[in-house]
């Protein structure tokens, strides 16, 4: 085919009506092409793919839960459970013992297997005929409790009728958070909805957030003598008397260096804004271990920063004159030094 130089509109609408069509076509072709590549580029970044764990064949006489919980672990996120009421004796057979497991339909998957993670998952169980004496039907779902005392929750679920609940505290030291709320409830491992059915026994788990002991330079006479002095005898003893404890001030971020030769971990010298008498320090560490919290979360931590700095004592040094931290959170404040 001749190759023709196409300098401008003008030498285009002079060219044959049949060559126009070929070029056309061609621009046409590529177009659909590369759009084609971005569909298929996005929905390759937007879908996540998991591996399953091990083949149905060996989930099978396993406890559900523990089922659910292997493939929570792996990733996956729409699992489903389906009770099977055969059960009369339970001899041969356990109460929750799993009868079969699929994954997209599909009961023979393999161990590893490559599976979307939000595809389907049915768990199915054996389980005795609900009595219906014992039958109890939930007041809320899950995501209506979520931020509710747990106390308060508990107590609701006891006058249902549950008599297996689990509560377990999560630590936090997020300033955001509410002491004993609510942060993660199932039944049975599994999300649940209002007005759904329950045998007595079955598995109440509820997880709430604690909020851990933080010393500050109110609530803590030695911290605040460490923060507006710098005599070295007085950080040396609150490094050993509050060693591995947890405490917060606002400092500012003075200065970061990246860690020997390493691109991605840095060390942080971090001052009280107030005296900023002692020079703190985190070492070897990468953004992510910092846990960022607060509103307007800079894209990029850079000095001249200012948070609320929540962290663990571990050291100091009186011949660098540092005084080792180990970050828990940082809650990004604006204000101007």
């Amino acid at each position: 085919m001749k190759k023709f130089l196409i300098k401008d509109l003008t030498t285009f609408l002079s060219l044959s009506k049949t060559f126009k069509n070929k070029v056309l076509k061609i621009v046409t072709g590529s177009l659909i092409c590369l759009t084609i590549i971005g569909i298929f580029a996005e929905d390759t970044e937007q879908i996540k793919t998991v591996k399953t764990p091990e083949h149905s064949n060996i989930q099978a006489g396993r406890i559900y839960q523990d089922v659910v919980k292997d493939f929570k672990d792996h990733g996956f996120t729409n699992i489903k459970t389906k009770a099977i009421d055969d059960l009369i004796v339970g001899w041969l057979t356990k109460d929750g013992e799993v009868k079969s497991v699929s994954v997209d339909g599909n009961i023979g998957y393999l161990t590893n297997d490559l599976y979307p993670s939000d595809v389907e998952v049915i768990v199915t169980y054996h389980t005795f005929p609900m009595d219906e004496e014992n039958v109890i039907k939930t007041n809320a779902g899950s995501k209506e409790y979520l931020g509710q005392n747990f106390l308060t929750v508990e107590e609701e679920l006891k006058k249902l009728g549950f008599n297996n609940i689990t509560v377990e505290p999560e630590i936090t030291y997020n300033s955001n958070s509410m002491d004993n709320e609510i942060i993660e409830i199932e039944i049975n491992g599994m999300e649940f909805e209002s007005n759904k059915t329950f045998k007595q026994s079955d598995n109440v788990y509820i997880k709430y957030n604690q909020l851990g002991a933080t010393y500050t330079s109110e609530n803590c006479k030695d911290l605040n003598n460490l923060l507006k002095d710098d005599d070295i005898s007085i950080a040396k003893d609150f490094a050993q008397k509050y060693h591995d404890e947890i405490i917060q001030f606002e400092g500012n971020i003075a200065d970061m260096t990246n860690h020997d030769t390493y691109a991605t971990r840095f060390d942080f010298l971090i001052y009280e804004n107030t005296h900023e008498m002692i020079p703190f320090k985190f070492s070897d560490y990468n953004y992510f271990d910092l846990n960022l919290i607060g509103e307007n979360i800079p894209n990029k931590v850079s000095p001249g920063q200012n948070y609320i700095v929540t962290a663990k004592v571990i050291e100091y040094n009186p011949i660098s004159g540092l005084f080792f931290l180990d970050p828990v959170s940082l809650e990004y404040i604006e204000k101007t030094l």
